[in-house]
């Protein structure tokens, strides 16, 4: 009776094995059943996306990366493999419109004073936005790792002229620019531009549920979600440090000039700076819906950069037959600039390998602001927080290949 027992119990234990494998390889065959269709449907939802047929976009542009062959990524919910940066190994290029202004303490171009009713009023230049830009290239792994190189050019400036010069009324213009003569006055011009060159390394993190290719394939999800037909946002963080060089210079010109227009002082300031050191970053990306054509996002970034700094003050006296120099101050040092910056947009896929971005953005030089001092023979009350700052808007198009 024992030995049938037995026997029995070894054949149950024989195809209950047996039935855990053929469902594992049922299992199994329909996953990979599963992305097959997922990754045609993300093909066709970007081929709608961009205005052309079933057969005008190659499937291989728009394949995921689940597959990784060599790339070294093991499968699974942490990988790139369904989110539109995720598409392979590959090089990318992009370029930006930048429409920027400067916002440096301590801008001062005049002051007004009214002698009667002895009330002072500081002025500041007043920077317009300008048309600037921005270029950069690299390599993108379907790990989410990048190593990317940046050019960026801004380039803004403002101009003023002040009320003229009356018996009630006195102008004081920086680097001592003073009419004496009834209906003489100063204007001024102040320029600044700066060049920089980033060399940075990324990484991407996804987190979220996986980005879909049919409404079929996200019914469930993890814990932070109700388990019956829930969905969890895809979203990523992307973590860069980098190496940075700068070039910032500012030029300013204050001219004295007659009723004639005839030039009587004036008065000159340039400022350099160059250095080098590094930056740090962080980008947090949430995706709009399942397929992660449309995101926005929001990333700051930190950088610390040692240089030279130059500042020349440079006044001449034109009033008479030969110009004549009225004095001149220079500074030159070493000096430590932190930079903070913060950029905030939307990024849209318009085709499987291009994407269109645009935001705003805030950029701050700490320490490199206007920073010559004037004697107004009165408690000043302008900014002195020493800070050049930048903000303006972008536009983003980037492609790959």
């Amino acid at each position: 009776m024992s030995r049938v027992f037995s026997m029995c119990a070894s054949m149950t234990l024989v195809l209950f094995l047996a039935g855990g494998a053929s469902a594992q390889l049922v299992q199994t065959a329909g996953y990979q059943g599963q992305q097959s269709q997922d990754d045609v449907s993300w093909a066709q939802a970007l081929q709608q996306l961009d205005g052309q047929g079933d057969n005008n976009v190659k499937l291989a542009s728009c394949s995921t990366c689940m597959d990784m062959g060599d790339c070294g990524c093991a499968p699974g919910g942490t990988s790139l493999n369904l989110l539109p940066l995720g598409r392979g190994t590959r090089m990318f290029v992009g370029g930006e419109y930048l429409y920027l202004r400067a916002n440096p303490s301590e801008a001062v171009s005049y002051l007004e004073r009214d002698l009667t009713n002895l009330t002072d009023t500081f002025n500041q230049f007043d920077f317009d936005y300008d048309s600037s830009f921005r270029v950069y290239g690299g390599f993108r792994n379907c790990c989410g790792e990048e190593i990317r190189f940046t050019y960026s050019r801004f380039d803004t400036g403002s101009s003023f002229i002040s009320p003229t010069e009356t018996s009630t009324t006195q102008i004081i213009s920086p680097l001592e620019q003073t009419p004496i003569i009834d209906g003489s006055r100063v204007t001024g011009t102040a320029d600044v531009e700066l060049n920089s060159f980033d060399l940075g390394w990324s990484k991407t993190i996804p987190l979220g549920s996986p980005l879909c290719c049919d409404d079929g394939c996200c019914d469930t999800c993890t814990d932070c979600c109700d388990p019956c037909g829930g969905w969890c946002p895809a979203w990523d963080v992307t973590f860069t440090g980098a190496i940075r060089a700068a070039d910032l210079s500012t030029n300013r010109t204050f001219n004295t000039i007659d009723a004639g227009d005839e030039l009587l002082e004036q008065g000159t300031s340039i400022s350099n700076f160059k250095g080098v050191g590094g930056r740090v970053g962080v980008l947090g990306r949430r995706y709009l819906g399942r397929r992660g054509v449309c995101s926005v996002y929001m990333k700051g970034d930190l950088s610390l950069l040692v240089g030279d700094y130059d500042s020349v003050q440079h006044s001449v006296d034109n009033s008479g037959t030969v110009p004549v120099d009225a004095g001149t101050q220079s500074i030159s040092s070493r000096a430590l600039i932190p930079v903070t910056e913060i950029e905030a947009g939307g990024t849209v896929f318009v085709t499987c390998n291009t994407s269109l971005t645009g935001g705003y953005f805030f950029s701050a030089w700490h320490d490199l602001g206007f920073r010559d001092e004037y004697n107004f023979l009165l408690q000043n009350s302008y900014d002195d927080a020493n800070i050049l700052g930048f903000d303006g808007f972008f536009l983003r198009m980037e492609t790959s290949f």
